[in-house]
């Protein structure tokens, strides 16, 4: 028997309950992957200015080449891989996010202060939500990346 995956919202707490995987289906990873067309300076932006470790870097010797960005040892990381020549690799819409949700506002304040240093401006959010809540910064494919001072979801 399958159950399918839904988040219910609350009208007493407004916070979603979950519903587990369907059986049979044992998700081991979560990989977000993206096209890019400056592989080097996201990786720059990524790994040296907002810290993420490099876990992976591949060639496959026929063009195709990227790099696995993420925590060690959790199940999820990013993947970006140097797009050819020629594809557009700009969001489909600023509402098109990475959010990095960071439960120390001390840390959140010490990223932020090393992405201006490197030369990053923060930006205005294109969803209203984060406006007073988070810092906004582009990746330099304009990406948006939030960081917002809290726990995240918790289910």
């Amino acid at each position: 028997m399958s159950r399918a995956v839904s988040l219910a919202v609350s009208a007493s707490s407004d916070v979603p309950a979950a519903t587990p995987w369907p059986e049979g289906l044992g998700v081991a990873q979560v990989c977000i992957t993206r096209a890019t067309r400056c592989l080097s300076k996201i990786l720059a932006f990524y790994r040296d200015a907002v810290g993420l470790p490099v876990l992976f870097e591949f060639d496959s010797g026929s063009g195709t080449c990227g790099a696995m960005l993420g925590l060690p040892g959790t199940p999820y990381h990013l993947e970006f891989i140097q797009s050819p020549d020629g594809e557009d690799c700009t969001p489909p819409s600023r509402q098109n996010v990475l959010v990095l949700h960071i439960p120390d506002r001390d840390q959140v304040q010490k990223l932020a202060s090393r992405l201006q240093a490197l030369g990053h401006a923060p930006v205005a959010p294109a969803n209203p939500f984060w406006i007073g809540k988070a810092t906004v910064f582009e990746d330099p494919d304009g990406w948006p990346l939030v960081l917002n001072h809290g726990a995240g979801l918790t289910l």
